[in-house]
């Protein structure tokens, strides 16, 4: 479909739930752009999603040669409070993608991921970086982007989730701030309960931190057998916050039985997405430990979310949303209980989850 819109519309914007494979659409369109010898533009919020996007082109390569041709014919834009004229490629460096800065070149396509997330004056900014025959790709959540206004191009949709589980999918429906009900029926498997980890008291950084190593542990118990490294996310409000939680968090995982012999290592987004080789040294097992804003685009086997009651209260359930379709199997919740507040079971067809209701 996006194919053949593309063959009579300059641009095309696609809007579709998290889960859907906006993002590997786009993924595949370059792909295509770049065996044919051309050059292509990512635009992303984000620097890990933009080295995700560079490791899933490097590891499709078929050669080391055809590595440093994709990687030299595609260049990314990292669109923040407003849009330069700044590309970057990308090199590998020990095993590590880095990116460093590059020229122009003539794109035949441009891809801009989590549009929802851009103004139209960001969006416009990037279309006028581009050649008048550049084709231009528009990625949108489609439950996020209502007070979005339209773009002055042709739409397409993808409906059916084929990345997470129907717990997943209906534990996230809770949340949405708009759009059609999400189809559960092309998810492959139902998926484990999403399970809280609530907590009476002041919610300080200890109590976060010990709560999080008791979800760590379940998982470590429910997946003996199971490599954790590059499967688990944690993610949380802010930066501030990850940084706090982190000191806190590498102690309390140190004290654990059933954690400290797996040599957890905690990550940003970005340093997960940047590497490349095959192995891990030390043993270590990365774990991403990011903000959610730096998290956007991206996605892991199981996701623990901590602290966001703070964006609840703030009144934005949406970031609830957002936590939860990160998680491809199983999603896990750690939050103090909120004065004044109830907690709700939602059942659904096969599913029961949590929320916070605030009274």
């Amino acid at each position: 479909l996006c194919r053949t819109k593309l063959e009579t519309q300059n641009a095309i914007h696609i809007k579709a739930a998290a889960g859907t494979g906006k993002t590997f659409v786009g993924l595949h369109l370059m792909l295509e752009r770049l065996r044919d010898h051309k050059a292509v533009l990512f635009v992303a919020c984000t620097e890990g999603l933009v080295l995700f996007v560079a490791k899933w082109l490097w590891q499709r390569a078929q050669s080391d040669a055809e590595r440093e041709s994709w990687l030299g014919r595609v260049h990314w834009l990292r669109a923040g409070g407003h849009v330069q004229e700044v590309h970057w490629g990308t090199a590998v460096e020990q095993g590590r993608l880095v990116l460093q800065a590059a020229g122009h070149l003539e794109y035949s396509l441009a891809v801009v991921d989590e549009a929802h997330h851009m103004s139209i004056s960001q969006l416009t900014a990037v279309r006028a970086l581009l050649p008048e025959s550049s084709q231009l790709v528009y990625l949108s959540d489609s439950s996020q982007c209502a007070d979005h206004p339209q773009l002055p191009v042709a739409d397409a949709a993808l409906t059916q989730v084929v990345r997470s589980t129907q717990r997943i999918v209906a534990g996230a429906m809770h949340f949405q701030r708009c759009g059609d009900t999400l189809d559960r029926s092309h998810c492959l498997h139902e998926g484990p309960p999403l399970k809280p980890f609530l907590f009476d008291g002041p919610g300080d950084m200890p109590a976060f931190a010990a709560h999080t190593v008791k979800a760590l542990e379940e998982l470590a118990t429910m997946f003996d057998s199971l490599q954790l490294h590059d499967r688990v996310a944690i993610l949380v409000p802010s930066e501030q916050f990850r940084n706090q939680l982190c000191d806190q968090l590498e102690a309390a995982v140190a004290q654990s039985e059933r954690l400290e012999p797996r040599r957890l290592k905690f990550v940003r987004a970005a340093e997960a997405s940047a590497i490349v080789r095959v192995g891990r040294r030390g043993g270590e097992a990365c774990v991403v430990l990011d903000s959610l804003d730096e998290f956007d685009g991206l996605e892991r086997l199981l996701v623990i979310a901590v602290g966001l009651d703070h964006a609840v209260e703030g009144g934005s359930c949406s970031v609830l949303y957002r936590a939860i379709t990160r998680a491809q199997m199983m999603f896990m919740a750690v939050d103090r209980r909120l004065a004044g507040a109830a907690v709700l079971l939602v059942c659904a067809p096969g599913v029961c989850f949590w929320c916070v209701l605030l009274v």
